[in-house]
């Protein structure tokens, strides 16, 4: 599988966004966000994440079927922090979320995504992990990756 994605990611490389780590204090809040809620089976789960992007610029779209994630529109930024916060279970300690800030090429602010600490077991660092592509326009599609295995798996 890993084949497959190295693949497809190089086939895509021209319009890829950069996702790089910041901490959620870096958060921006003069701006309108789009909130996508993914996995959220019960707080601080691997496989959850939280992006919330400038919806005034851009549209973003998850590579999934409608039913896995939700979408909530037209948060202002303290609604929108408080959201992937409580929804990440992360409320009392956001510190230790893992925040990314996502720009264009040019540097624009896209969005941010959240997701909760890398967990380590048997020796692998394992965390959920998300792929930006900027299409035709104002479209940014999402590829979401969930970690191989969770906590207490082994090896699919």
């Amino acid at each position: 599988m890993s084949v497959f994605l190295a693949l497809f990611l190089g086939s895509c490389a021209g319009n890829q966004l950069v996702a790089q780590d910041t901490g959620y204090s870096s958060f921006i809040n003069n701006l309108k966000y789009t909130a996508i809620l993914y996995g959220g089976w019960h707080p601080s789960w691997p496989q959850s994440m939280v992006i919330l992007y400038d919806e005034s610029r851009y549209d973003v779209v998850p590579r999934l079927r409608e039913s896995a994630y939700k979408k909530i529109p037209h948060l202002g930024p303290k609604d929108a922090l408080d959201l992937a916060l409580d929804y990440l279970g992360y409320r009392r300690d956001p510190e230790k979320l893992q925040v990314r800030v996502i720009t264009d090429q040019e540097g624009n602010l896209v969005g941010y995504d959240f997701r909760p600490p890398k967990y380590s077991e048997g020796g692998r660092t394992e965390n959920i992990d998300a792929f930006y592509f900027l299409e035709k326009g104002r479209r940014v599609e999402v590829k979401i990756v969930p970690p191989l295995r969770m906590p207490g798996q082994d090896f699919l």
